[in-house]
């Protein structure tokens, strides 16, 4: 059923570790939501899916920005956002989205 949103984890970047004798590493994870709706061949404007997949995206920025996973994180950012494809009566659209956390191993 369309609309639909995927989820799915991207990357983890570690910066390099801060001390010797131990670890603790700022890692930066992104992860995506891929949202999927189906849009009419006619409008080849892609004006009423453009609408539709706005109105997904204020839901998703709504539910994840600004939120943190677990307390050792920090609130969710956007980071990038692009069409993936639109054709055959479907856009395909992904926003990318980031986070960070501290291992602290002493």
């Amino acid at each position: 059923a369309y609309p639909a949103a995927y989820v799915f984890p991207l990357a983890e970047r570690a910066e390099p570790n801060a001390l010797i004798g131990a670890h603790a590493q700022r890692v930066s994870s992104r992860f995506a939501v891929e949202i999927m709706l189906r849009h009419a061949a006619a409008a080849a404007s892609g004006g009423p899916a453009q609408d539709a997949l706005e109105d997904v995206r204020e839901e998703v920025f709504a539910a994840l920005v600004g939120w943190p996973p677990t307390p050792e994180h920090t609130p969710i950012a956007r980071a990038d956002g692009r069409l993936v494809s639109f054709e055959a009566g479907l856009v395909v659209w992904r926003d990318e989205f980031e986070t960070h956390h501290y291992e602290d191993r002493r």
